[in-house]
């Protein structure tokens, strides 16, 4: 009997590409994680837009990862973020009206975008059958009688065919986000695109910064 050694690869290796790389790496063998960007330094990605923005984990969030991630909270606290209450914590105005603060038991994680992922990359590079590769890009996928077999990834910006390279896996997650093509590959095969509801929520995100002043009682106390 020959044993088969089972490997996953995961496109994107954004928050929710990270997530999935630690789930899979609980029961595959080995998983390779891919981004086109350069995942070498910190600080907000070109493939992270809204990294820049205000940034936190609610509650349930916080959960997940801190069970992926024993010690997330504390760890990600000592380096800077903070823990708040968010019923209590924060000001809340529905339109111009200002809603009821009261403490509750839905802790956040205050940490920026970058800060966060940061730190899930660097656990989930720490997991011995894990492999986190940037500076590639993923441009169809292998397949053997409309079955995928794996991904074909390239240099990010070399051009056409620059640094091709072939990646046999038994499962491939595509987590590329904005510039999704995973469906136009699957119609590649043959398969019938899935279909798709979409829903204008007309929610936007706006970030303003502040400098901090010392309040009243801090200025009398010094």
């Amino acid at each position: 009997m020959t044993s088969h050694s089972t490997h996953a690869v995961v496109l994107g290796a954004s928050i929710a590409g990270l997530l999935a790389a630690r789930a899979l790496s609980d029961t595959f063998d080995t998983v390779t994680v891919l981004d086109r960007d350069d995942l070498t330094g910190s600080g907000v990605r070109k493939g992270v837009p809204q990294g820049r923005h205000a940034h936190m984990l609610f509650a349930k969030g916080r959960e997940v990862l801190e069970d992926l991630f024993p010690g997330l909270t504390d760890e990600l606290v000592a380096a800077g973020a903070l823990t708040v209450d968010i019923h209590a914590g924060f000001a809340w105005h529905n339109g111009p009206t200002p809603m009821a603060r009261a403490a509750s038991d839905l802790i956040v994680l205050a940490a920026s975008r970058p800060a966060l992922e940061d730190y899930v990359r660097s656990r989930v590079g720490k997991l011995p059958n894990v492999e986190i590769r940037g500076g590639l890009e993923a441009t169809g996928l292998l397949h053997d009688g409309g079955t995928v077999t794996g991904a074909r990834v390239v240099t990010a910006g070399a051009g056409p065919g620059g640094g091709a390279e072939d990646l046999p896996a038994d499962l491939v997650v595509d987590a590329t986000g904005r510039g999704n093509r995973g469906t136009t590959w699957l119609a590649e095969l043959g398969y019938v695109p899935p279909e798709q509801d979409s829903v204008m929520a007309g929610v936007v995100y706006a970030t303003r910064e502040y400098e901090r002043t010392p309040s009243p009682a801090a200025c009398s106390a010094s």
